[in-house]
């Protein structure tokens, strides 16, 4: 995983919704951010 990556989930679980214009990137895939909890779990989905 990218440095970039990391920093972009640890802060959407800071600030819930920050992935959702861009999407969720793990290594060279794209994940559309879907519901999770707060806090606890981001999802996504491919």
């Amino acid at each position: 995983f990218k440095t970039e990556q990391v920093t972009a989930i640890m802060r959407d679980f800071e600030e819930p919704g920050s992935l959702a214009p861009t999407g969720l990137f793990l290594g060279s895939a794209k994940y559309m951010v879907i519901q999770g909890e707060p806090g606890a779990v981001i999802r996504g989905k491919k």
